[in-house]
């Protein structure tokens, strides 16, 4: 027996299109910038170290004295000096008034003894000197560094919005490209 057998061929559509593309422009103004800028400086303050020595006590030991103890020292030594110079009268009136002592022989005692007074042996003694210490003092003085604060500005200048323009195609086609086409054929086959 022979089947026949039935073979379709189906060409599709096919559709051209043609379109024009839009126009899009975007125009930015270019802006300007100016910056102003201060840079951050150091501002040092600084104390130099100090050494001081008190050489006043031993100055005095030696009898190299202040001005101060200069004169404190003549100040007292006067007032020593009168204070004696009015027991030495006061001495001389007793002895002159004295009457337990003949006339004859008030002058040469007096005498004598002024003068054993005066012809004692004077006193010393030996030492190191200085025997007191220099006062010292140090500071070690100091360094303080501040800075100044930085400062940066920026302006900005015309700066605006974008200007966009936009064209779309008005331009757009179609066409067929291929026509759709349908065939059939019968093809015998054998059995």
């Amino acid at each position: 027996m022979r089947i026949q057998r039935l073979e379709l061929n189906i060409t599709r559509a096919e559709l051209g299109i043609n379109s024009r593309l839009g126009d899009l422009d975007i125009n930015v103004p270019n802006p300007s910038i100016t910056m102003d800028k201060e840079i951050s400086r150091p501002n040092i303050n600084h104390e130099a170290p100090s050494f001081t020595g008190d050489w006043d006590r031993v100055y005095s030991e030696m009898g190299l004295e202040s001005v101060g103890e200069f004169v404190n020292r003549f100040r007292d030594a006067g007032r020593q000096a009168a204070m004696q110079g009015i027991a030495g009268y006061a001495r001389q009136g007793d002895h002159f008034a004295n009457h337990n002592i003949p006339a004859r022989n008030r002058v040469p005692t007096f005498a004598s003894s002024e003068a054993m007074q005066r012809l004692s042996r004077p006193q010393g003694n030996i030492a190191l000197m200085p025997r007191s210490g220099v006062n010292l003092t140090w500071d070690t003085g100091g360094v303080d560094v501040t800075w100044s604060n930085p400062r940066l500005d920026i302006n900005a200048v015309g700066v605006e919005n974008p200007q966009i323009r936009l064209n779309p195609s008005q331009h757009v086609s179609t066409y067929l490209l291929t026509q759709p086409n349908i065939t059939t054929r019968v093809v015998d086959a054998l059995a």
